[in-house]
């Protein structure tokens, strides 16, 4: 019984760790005017700026990202997020990893920072940081 005991406990823990807090970002063309000029801008989820993530420290996030523009690539950056061990899924588009083809999507899934704070997320290929991926979309510990 008591080594049912301990791995029952061993394996509840390591299950624990390896969840993920999970968010789906669908991307696509709106026309808005964020700078009172009517324009295509980049929406996620509908919206602009995009949604507000919320997660503690050091938590486990993975970010699924489809891609419904018709002809463009897209990156997401996760400003102030450490990538160790992990840099293909900094966003940098042609830097740390390949952009997200039209039509396709991607997880992004990495440690949240240890510290607390405010931090923020953005487009980083060409037109998209262009055309309103440059917005402050936030994201908190």
């Amino acid at each position: 019984m008591g080594l049912f005991v301990t791995v029952f406990t061993l394996f509840s823990h390591v299950v624990m760790v390896t969840q993920s807090k999970e968010f789906q970002f669908d991307v696509t063309w709106q026309i808005r005017s964020p700078d009172c000029v009517e324009r295509a801008v980049t929406a996620i989820n509908g919206r602009f700026p995009g949604p507000t993530i919320r997660v503690k420290p050091g938590e486990q996030v993975e970010v699924k990202v489809v891609n419904h523009l018709a002809s463009d690539s897209l990156t997401i950056h996760w400003h102030g997020q450490r990538q160790y061990d992990n840099v293909w899924h900094d966003g940098i588009g042609m830097i740390s990893n390949c952009p997200i083809p039209p039509h396709s999507s991607f997880i992004y899934k990495f440690k949240a920072n240890e510290a607390p704070g405010t931090y923020f997320y953005h487009g980083h290929l060409g037109g998209i940081r262009a055309a309103g991926k440059r917005e402050k979309n936030i994201f908190i510990f």
